[in-house]
């Protein structure tokens, strides 16, 4: 989604319907029609898009571990968090509770652990997508294993 002109006319790849370029006030439309999911990238979260973000069903934030950014990605953390009246180490309680996946992108194991102690925070590393348009089968079983707990 953001803040362009509403592209009515999206594309169709492998039986999936994607609509580019998506504003808020277009979501509504979309959203009535008869489709088994919805994947909505929010791309950065902020005070217009946290409601919607909260009122999906699963979550997928996707943010860096390593040091230089790992801040910055807790700071996202506390902000989806920041309805909720929690202490720092029942975060990741709380975000299972919510269906809410925390993702490394392209994340080391070092910075992972890292990441995951110093901010009571459990991240799942982001395979590299080669071709997002042609999964390779252990890309399809990472998809497979994100959201099993959904489907």
């Amino acid at each position: 989604m953001n803040n362009k002109k509403f592209i009515t006319d999206h594309f169709k790849h492998l039986n999936i319907d994607f609509y580019p370029n998506v504003i808020y006030r277009d979501l509504i439309n979309i959203l009535s029609h008869k489709y088994d999911f919805f994947i909505i990238d929010m791309g950065v979260l902020n005070q217009n898009s946290l409601a919607e973000f909260l009122r999906q069903d699963a979550r997928f934030i996707i943010g860096y571990s390593n040091r230089i950014k790992a801040p910055t990605y807790n700071n996202y953390i506390n902000f989806i968090l920041s309805p909720y009246d929690i202490k720092d180490n029942n975060k990741n309680k709380i975000l299972k509770n919510t269906n809410t996946t925390l993702l490394s992108n392209l994340g080391l194991s070092d910075d992972i652990k890292t990441f995951s102690k110093q901010y009571h925070c459990s991240l799942n590393s982001i395979p590299f997508f080669f071709n997002p348009f042609h999964l390779t089968s252990a890309e399809w079983n990472f998809f497979q294993d994100m959201t099993k707990h959904i489907l």
